[in-house]
């Protein structure tokens, strides 16, 4: 079974000429929409299905009434008839729910690959997500698949979906390690899903509040040195003089978080790089966001004293930001990613 193929073959042909009518697109950049779409969002389905509790939000989806496959017996009315308002709202729901925060970002590269506004490949993938939904619930139904059978179902088809995936998507979809095999499945019992990832959750928290930790000990003994000592200390951080030395190990991780950022942005090219670097770019800022809101729950004192260093740091890679926006297409392919990292780094410098 190939859920790439089958799919193809279901919406594509008459299917897909109905739908460039509908939304005023020509038939043939349809089928390269329809084309990069579907492995799309089986990708999105993928990796739903692997985080926790998203197999079982997946399969309480598919076990809807609207996911029985029933609509393509009536596709043609509501295609030809100007009835596929209902179709595109559902759609948009299930692109919120499939693809979070990213939907707009993949628009765009969908809308890039076809030759059209991201707006217009929107309206696409809002269109054909209810008919991949309603395939997807008719097999799973006729297979009589509970969550655990249809997440099986769906890493069967890692091959199938990686080959067939647009370039740099599954970057932007952050499955690559998913997809190469690098990453298991995540059980709806909650027992199998605690064998899955859970060192990595913790490590996400931990590792904020031992840079806090760190961070806390050295400014403490920094700002209560003895007056009346008159030897510089050289293995303190320079935040009242001209010269920068490395940061000292105690704070090492701010700058280790700045250094990624710094990588990822220098790598940033076009719009191609740009895809590939989204993914990492929302791992870096989650990072980031960690040490944020911690450092904000640190006394005035402390981040008064800490905010000229971060400031420093961060200076070239405004520099470096700029430059990346300027590039053509890569601007709305990373203006959600940099948003939330510009709020994050400016919550540290103190503005």
């Amino acid at each position: 079974m190939n859920l790439v193929d089958m799919l193809k073959s279901q919406i594509g042909g008459a299917v897909a000429g109905q739908i460039g009518k509908s939304l005023g697109i020509d038939e043939k950049t349809v089928a390269t929409g329809i084309g990069a779409a579907i492995p799309t969002i089986l990708g999105g389905l993928l990796k739903q299905a692997s985080s926790p509790g998203g197999a079982d939000q997946l399969n309480k989806t598919l076990d809807k009434d609207d996911f029985d496959g029933s609509i393509f017996d009536k596709l043609s009315d509501v295609l030809t008839n100007g009835k596929s308002g209902g179709l595109t709202n559902l759609g948009g729901s299930l692109s919120s729910m499939i693809f979070g925060d990213k939907g707009s970002v993949i628009s765009s590269v969908l809308g890039k690959l076809m030759g059209l506004d991201s707006s217009k490949a929107g309206s696409l993938l809002a269109m054909i997500l209810p008919l991949i939904m309603s395939f997807l619930g008719k097999t799973k139904r006729s297979n009589s698949l509970d969550a655990s059978g249809f997440t099986k179902l769906l890493m069967s088809q890692k091959d199938n979906i990686a080959s067939a995936m647009p370039k740099g998507m599954a970057e932007t979809l952050g499955i690559g390690n998913l997809l190469s095999g690098g990453a298991s499945v995540r059980q709806s019992r909650p027992t199998q899903q605690q064998s899955s990832g859970g060192s990595s959750g913790i490590l996400k928290f931990i590792i904020p509040l031992a840079i806090l930790a760190g961070l806390g000990i050295f400014l403490f003994k920094y700002l209560n040195q003895p007056p009346t000592k008159t030897e510089p200390n050289t293995n303190l951080p320079n935040l009242v003089n001209n010269d920068e030395p490395e940061l000292p190990t105690e704070i090492a991780g701010v700058g280790d978080i700045f250094k990624d950022l710094t990588t990822l942005l220098a790598g940033i090219k076009d719009e191609v790089t740009a895809q590939g670097a989204f993914s990492k770019l929302t791992e870096v800022n989650d990072q980031l966001g960690g040490f944020a809101e911690g450092f904000k729950k640190l006394p005035a004192l402390v981040r008064t004293a800490a905010a000229p260093k971060m400031a420093s740091l961060f200076k070239p890679i405004q520099e470096m930001i700029d430059k990346v926006m300027e590039i053509p297409g890569a601007s709305a392919i990373l203006k959600p990613i940099v948003d939330k990292l510009m709020g994050n780094i400016k919550s540290l410098i103190g503005q």
